[in-house]
């Protein structure tokens, strides 16, 4: 699997909202037309900070190639609209960081497929993307250890815990920890379980630690049936 999740630094709360009503519509696109795209999500910010404003907007989309983005995603209809809004609307001062991922093995993107909800949806689900900065493969290894004893200890609630690596190792041992829970009380158990502990140890050996906390925003789909 190629695995993306740009942070995308939308200028404004307007131009946010007219990000996300285009990638609605290359979401339904992408549903229907791409059966190599396992999952396709954009949601907006849960908890904004000076770091992370809240008209910023986070994606994360799985392929099964690399193909799959770079040749059939991007030939879409409504790809190639959002694409041309983003240049001639100012939508994006800067193009996120484009890199795949990949899956380490450990965790689990999601227990049953999904279609992500408005985020004033009682079943919409609360999403945390965590980046860790690793600094070596040692402490990688450790790492995607401990997470992988979280994925396997979680229950329900846990909807995904899904551990990703950079596709190429040049690029640094970092992490990338993709979870969906039921909702923020669940997530905040699930942080005071045991299961938690082990990601807090994982967190204890990165040098940094990037955590953010996402709503759906009803674009997209998690998983296919």
């Amino acid at each position: 699997m190629f695995v993306l999740a740009p942070l995308c630094e939308i200028p404004t709360l307007e131009k946010s909202g007219r990000f996300l009503e285009l990638l609605s519509e290359v979401a339904i696109e992408t549903r229907r037309d791409e059966p190599g795209c396992k999952a396709y999500g954009w949601f907006t910010n849960a908890e904004p900070s000076e770091a992370i404003p809240g008209h910023w907007s986070r994606g994360f989309e799985v392929y099964e190639t690399a193909a799959d983005n770079r040749e059939k995603h991007r030939a879409g209809q409504a790809y190639k609209k959002f694409r041309e809004a983003v240049l001639n609307e100012g939508l994006l001062p800067e193009y996120p960081d484009m890199r795949f991922w990949r899956p380490t093995g450990a965790g689990f993107l999601t227990r049953t497929p999904t279609e992500f909800k408005s985020s004033g949806d009682p079943s919409a689900g609360y999403i945390i993307i965590q980046d860790l900065g690793l600094g070596n493969s040692t402490a990688k290894a450790k790492a995607i250890d401990e997470l992988n004893v979280s994925a396997k200890s979680s229950e329900a609630g846990v909807e995904s815990f899904y551990i990703l690596e950079r596709e190429n190792a040049e690029d640094g041992d970092d992490l990338i920890v993709f979870a969906r829970f039921d909702s923020a009380k669940n997530y905040a158990s699930f942080r005071a379980a045991q299961a938690g502990q082990q990601w807090k140890a994982a967190e204890a050996l990165a040098k940094s630690v990037r955590t953010t906390k996402w709503n759906e925003s009803g674009v997209g789909f998690l998983g296919r049936g």
